[in-house]
């Protein structure tokens, strides 16, 4: 019988131990070393022949992470997601075979280890990666900030309209009676300008999300609140949010078989992200007819190439 997706899915059970955290996290391909270069030298560099680079059987995926290897192990693996600082880094690791840093560039070495940021591409088993092509890790094009696009700054400016009124203290009892509103969905904090230590209330704009009717919303928060103000209506209540958090880390895993490295459930998006080390397309669709679509968002660290 053929081996699907699923079936690896569920032949790596091994999940990383992380609580469930209510602010957003985000997980780069590369993780734990910075990305400094060095002159690896002139070294011979041979690249796999290109028969092997793409073959047409196998499904081919793709995965950006740190790469590295210890004298004591003679073996590279890759971290999935996040990693420690520390020498040999502490991660979620998948053996690599057919790797050669002799085929790489940039690679680094401290003490008895040697590592890098690379983007590899290769065959996936769910239990080892096959590497048919490495290249050095770069990071992408900066994404727009989902803050900026949720609360684009006014032509004329942000209205502070009581400035006496901004302090930290009126900004707390804003936010106070905003999240004891039942459809209360989602708060954060912006500035105008860039933040310093000495910033204050109206250099600071709060953004506020809820269900319901936005005007009333915004006629109470302005009793406590006079700076700075976003307001915008989001499909699910924070509570909600959290809520779906909570079953896809719980039973919702387990029952797709999903090897979660990283959750965050975000008061911006509206959403809850989740790093996975690979998904089915059925997994996502299965998951908004579930939840609703975009409500959870599968972000594979494995993925599939065209």
């Amino acid at each position: 019988m053929a081996t699907t997706r699923r079936d690896i899915h569920r032949a790596r059970r091994r999940v990383t131990a992380l609580a469930l955290a209510l602010a957003v996290v985000t997980v780069a391909g590369a993780c734990g070393a910075g990305r400094t270069s060095t002159d690896a030298g002139d070294r011979d560099r041979a690249r796999p022949a290109a028969s092997e680079q793409r073959p047409s059987g196998p499904q081919r995926y793709e995965v950006e992470g740190l790469v590295f290897e210890t004298e004591r192990r003679d073996e590279a693996v890759l971290c999935l997601g996040g990693a420690t600082d520390t020498m040999p880094p502490q991660c979620n690791e998948l053996r690599l075979k057919r790797w050669s840093w002799g085929a790489v560039p940039d690679e680094r070495t401290m003490g008895s280890t040697t590592y890098g940021d690379y983007t590899l591409t290769g065959l996936y088993d769910g239990r080892s990666f096959t590497v048919l092509d490495a290249r050095p890790y770069r990071d992408p094009p900066r994404r727009p900030d989902p803050i900026d696009e949720a609360c684009p700054e006014p032509p004329g400016g942000w209205d502070i309209p009581d400035p006496e009124m901004a302090s930290g203290r009126d900004r707390m009892r804003a936010l106070a009676a905003a999240r004891a509103e039942p459809d209360y969905a989602g708060t954060w904090v912006t500035y105008v300008g860039r933040p310093t230590e000495w910033s204050r209330g109206p250099d600071i704009v709060l953004g506020l999300a809820f269900t319901g009717d936005l005007d009333e919303h915004e006629a109470e928060i302005r009793r406590l609140w006079g700076g700075g103000l976003c307001l915008v209506e989001h499909e699910r209540t924070w509570a909600r949010v959290r809520e779906i958090a909570r079953e896809v880390w719980g039973p919702v895993r387990r029952e797709l078989g999903l090897e979660i490295d990283w959750m965050a459930p975000g008061e911006v998006e509206n959403n809850v992200a989740v790093g996975v080390v690979t998904a089915d397309p059925e997994d996502q669709r299965e998951l908004d007819e579930r939840y609703g679509e975009g409500a959870v968002d599968l972000q594979p660290i494995i993925r599939p190439v065209p």
